[in-house]
């Protein structure tokens, strides 16, 4: 059974790089990229991002990252400093930058979901992730709802991580959690402005909200 919200890749070609910096009115190099876009969102609406981030910052002409368009997921691209700024990183690695379209789950509210950081297999520190500069524990932050999330994190979806310094997002559901997605960039874009040495150094901001960061888990992921 498949651990993650259903999500379709597509690849987003080096060269189109360029031209989406460029001031014009018309794109026609897009096209072919829009209609493949279209192709896999089938009309219906799908969470977007590229695979390093998502355009949280403000995704004019949408609220939030939620479309049915590919012609407006350039659009949004073209006007997302995380994004653009993202894609000028890749033009200059040998990284593939891929679009990944994420089929809408509609009980995934910012409110439920969950971001975990892990370091060198230990999880460190959980905190409720929203879609605003805030960092905090989950509410009901005590022992056995800790437990429930190192348990799922480490022991279900850690046999399939591909690092073992990686953050991991996963949301509350009615019967447990589940795994939204693992994102290796989340290394170089804390929540806020939290980082990793913040959290091993015991910032007073997170003990305050209980978060485990104070007493990492030895356990491992494996």
């Amino acid at each position: 059974m498949a651990l993650s919200i259903p999500t379709t890749f597509v690849e987003f070609p080096k060269h189109l790089i360029a031209p989406l910096y460029e001031p014009r009115a018309e794109f026609p190099e897009f096209v072919d990229l829009a209609a493949e876009l279209d192709r896999h969102l089938g009309f219906r609406n799908h969470f977007f991002r590229l695979n390093s981030r998502s355009p949280k910052d403000g995704p004019w002409p949408l609220l939030v990252p939620i479309t049915c368009s590919g012609k407006q997921i350039i659009q949004v691209m073209a006007c997302s400093e995380r994004m653009m700024e993202d894609l000028f990183k890749f033009s200059n690695t040998d990284l593939q930058p891929v679009v990944c379209l994420r089929k809408q789950e509609f009980n995934l509210r910012p409110e439920v979901e969950l971001r975990c950081f892990l370091k060198g297999g230990r999880l460190l520190a959980v905190a409720e992730y929203g879609h605003e500069p805030t960092f905090a524990a989950p509410h009901d932050a005590d022992a056995a709802i800790r437990e429930k999330v190192e348990r799922y994190v480490l022991d279900v979806v850690g046999p399939h991580l591909p690092l073992d310094t990686v953050v991991v997002d996963v949301w509350c559901k009615h019967d447990g959690f589940g795994l939204i997605e693992i994102n290796p960039f989340g290394l170089s874009d804390p929540v806020g402005a939290i980082s990793y040495d913040a959290i091993e150094a015991g910032i007073p901001g997170i003990a305050r909200h209980g978060s485990i960061a104070a007493a990492p888990s030895n356990r491992m992921a494996v």
